[in-house]
């Protein structure tokens, strides 16, 4: 009898374990031919500010939009012009995930978590001056909503969407849109 005990009660705690989370690899270009850069040093600053309350859910996130953003440029960006008088900065101005409770919009629907991905970021290119040659800005927005007693999994995917949604497009702008004259490369 002791044993069917044991063994029931084994099965009811693994029917109530909980489900693993998502791998949450964001793309960061890893593999991709970094863009050479016609000045003499490149550095990463931030002016993100950090929360740890609600509305903002960043602290609550495997890996942060900051953090992607500071991986993805560590891999995307190389200085190769020693002979260069500029500096190249990758600023990030904003890189925030907030979420706000929609209700259903009717008796018979789900209440929602929308989740919301603001991000703006800078490419500038700096003379020994300190002056402004040039500069380069992309940002935008990811939206996505996702019932409210939702898995950690199925909130956790809809987070590395919009993630890597982020990255894509500021890869494709960064990139697209530099102009060959502050890139060696193409």
């Amino acid at each position: 009898m002791k044993k069917v005990i044991v063994f029931a009660c084994f099965w009811v705690v693994a029917a109530c374990s909980a489900l693993p989370l998502v791998s949450f690899d964001v793309a960061d270009y890893r593999d991709a031919a970094p863009v050479d850069l016609k000045a003499d040093s490149f550095r990463i600053e931030s002016d993100v500010m950090q929360y740890d309350r609600p509305p903002h859910i960043e602290y609550k996130m495997p890996v942060t939009p900051e953090q992607a953003l500071k991986n993805w440029a560590q891999n995307r960006f190389s200085a190769q012009d020693e002979t260069s008088s500029l500096q190249a900065v990758f600023v990030i101005k904003e890189a925030s995930m907030t979420r706000r409770r929609r209700s259903g919009e009717n008796w018979y629907t789900f209440d929602n978590m929308e989740y919301t991905l603001t991000f703006q970021v800078e490419l500038v290119f700096i003379d020994q001056a300190g002056k402004t040659r040039y500069r380069l800005s992309v940002g935008g927005h990811e939206m996505k909503a996702v019932p409210r007693k939702s898995a950690p999994a199925t909130k956790e995917r809809a987070w590395l969407d919009m993630m890597n949604n982020m990255i894509h497009k500021v890869n494709d702008r960064l990139i697209g849109d530099l102009p060959t004259a502050y890139r060696t490369t193409d």
